[in-house]
């Protein structure tokens, strides 16, 4: 355009232009999928699948650590290593755009990082400040130095100012070490896995570790990384979660084939698998439907492939938290009471009682748990251990009938878990904690303290 109609006719031109493109931009639905991000990260509401069944799902954003909101003093700190960069940093940053208008194309990375407070949106959106801010503490850096007598003052005043800038975030890294995603043993479940499973098979497990098993195992997964929002979530979270072994089983089948189907019509498979379930099977009402699941004669689709359970010993870390996408009314959101499932590695025992973390104690003359001033009965207190030829061992211990609390001490890893009954007929304690299964639902694969696999056979 410049070639064309000139320096003065393209400056005329380029405003209204402008103005245009945002316009049709707008008009043409380019501000949905920006609303949508904020609605989920800032306004964290609850995600609604509307394309086939108005169901209301649990938002993924809830849970993230990196997504919670965080005291300023973070926020400063990731984006620039601390408060006394942090500050010069940002007055560098507003002297950059004044000198240079250009730079304010900046101001939507700059917003986005400072919405990480400002907005709630957590730890994640901090990096999108770091390269608008780290040029900002750079100008005020080499503006400071122009007052210096001559070139070497300036050239030792920028690099001590460089030092001092980099310190803390040198420090940063040192110090942040993180743990592998999987362990040895682990890795050695999923390498037996991958000769085991065929590749157009499914594991059910966690999104967490959804992309580590397809790397291992090379097979199929409903969730990972990439793909957990709170629909996709809700039937893994349901199979590994719910009371009833038949809804889990029928729920994971229909998940798997309703992927596969989604697949065979060229579709992008997206979340709406229980709502596609429900229609076809005749339901309009979510409740009913997960209550027919429960049915061990609910019809299910043909089976085309098989379908793996993974369960891990760390899954037991995040228990409550794969809970809360299924613990809900998917007809209006509401959250249903949680299950109680504690898992504790530090304690401390006396011969009168267990010490546990946040005020926990088991009395062991009353056997009552006591947490702050009220008590509760323990029903049973059941020790679970591996012997030297790898088989599991249980001993299981009634203390007080009435109770509604259940003790488990896992000897290899020294856990104890405190659960309550709606916890302990879960699929996850019942078929990873207790490797009590039914063999007309479930044949063990690979039974190992780190992690287990069970095929489904329906």
């Amino acid at each position: 355009m410049l070639f064309h109609f000139g320096r003065e006719r393209t400056d005329r031109l380029v405003f209204p232009l402008l103005i245009l493109t945002v316009v049709l931009w707008a008009a043409l639905g380019g501000i949905a999928p920006i609303l949508a991000q904020l609605e989920a990260y800032v306004f964290r509401k609850a995600f609604a699948q509307e394309s086939l069944a108005p169901l209301k799902f649990f938002n993924v954003v809830q849970t993230v650590r990196e997504a919670g909101s965080i005291p300023f003093e973070t926020f400063a700190n990731r984006i620039s290593g601390s408060l006394w960069v942090f500050f010069p940093a940002l007055l560098g940053t507003v002297l950059m755009i004044i000198r240079y208008p250009v730079m304010m194309l900046s101001l939507p990375m700059l917003g986005l990082g400072f919405l990480a407070y400002f907005g709630s949106a957590g730890l994640r959106f901090t990096v999108y400040a770091v390269p608008v801010m780290a040029l900002g503490v750079i100008f005020l850096s080499l503006l400071a130095a122009r007052f210096l007598p001559n070139i070497y003052t300036r050239l030792a005043f920028f690099a001590g100012a460089a030092a001092l800038v980099l310190w803390p975030n040198i420090q940063h890294v040192t110090r942040y070490m993180t743990p592998t995603v999987f362990t040895s043993a682990e890795v050695a479940v999923l390498d037996q896995l991958k000769k085991i499973a065929d590749r157009e098979d499914y594991v059910l497990t966690w999104w967490d570790y959804g992309y580590p098993i397809r790397y291992y195992s090379d097979v199929k997964t409903l969730v990972d990384g990439g793909k957990h929002n709170g629909d996709v979530n809700f039937p893994v979270s349901f199979a590994l979660t719910t009371e009833n072994i038949h809804a889990a089983v029928n729920m994971a089948r229909l998940n798997v084939e309703m992927t596969e189907k989604a697949f065979s019509l060229g579709e992008i498979p997206g979340g709406n698998h229980t709502a596609m379930a429900m229609l076809e099977h005749g339901f309009k009402d979510a409740n009913a439907f997960l209550k027919a699941l429960e049915d061990p004669a609910f019809p299910l689709p043909g089976k085309s492939r098989e379908v793996y359970f993974y369960l891990p010993f760390r899954m037991a870390q995040i228990y409550p938290t794969v809970q809360l996408f299924s613990n809900l009314n998917l007809m209006d959101g509401s959250q249903h009471s949680p299950a109680f499932f504690r898992m504790f590695q530090n304690f401390q025992e006396t011969p009168d009682q267990v010490l546990l973390p946040g005020g926990i104690a088991l009395q062991k003359q009353t056997g009552l748990v006591k947490m702050g001033n009220q008590g509760y009965p323990l029903h049973s207190v059941t020790h679970i251990w591996y012997d030297t030829n790898g088989q599991v061992q249980r001993q299981n211990q009634v203390i007080r009938p009435e109770g509604n609390l259940r003790m488990v001490f896992l000897r290899d890893f020294h856990a104890i878990f405190l659960l309550d009954e709606k916890a302990w007929r879960s699929t996850y304690v019942q078929l990873f904690l207790m490797e009590n299964y039914d063999p007309e639902l479930f044949e063990p694969v690979i039974l190992t303290p780190a992690a287990k696999v069970y095929r489904l056979k329906r």
